[in-house]
């Protein structure tokens, strides 16, 4: 059975804006789809699943977002610093 870990930023707001920052940074990069609450559910939440170069990556925004911790991090690997210049 193969298995796929799908990376998520959890974060308490914003992350429609979140979505759309990445979908314009990162080429070919797609929103796969979207659901969330009813405006009557509490607490509110939002799912974005993305594909970012490949990737598959939720965004999650939810009224009681996790405190910041050192669990994981995410960089881009450009190359080499001429790269970041284009």
């Amino acid at each position: 059975m193969q298995m796929t870990i799908v990376p998520q930023l959890w974060v308490a707001q914003g992350a429609e804006a979140a979505v759309k920052f990445y979908l314009g940074l990162f080429p070919g990069s797609e929103l796969l789809s979207t659901e969330g609450s009813s405006p009557d559910d509490s607490p509110a939440y939002r799912i974005f699943q993305l594909a970012v170069m490949g990737l598959q990556l939720r965004v999650m925004e939810a009224e009681r977002a996790p405190q910041p911790n050192p669990a994981g991090s995410f960089f881009v690997y450009c190359g080499n610093s001429e790269a970041l210049q284009n």
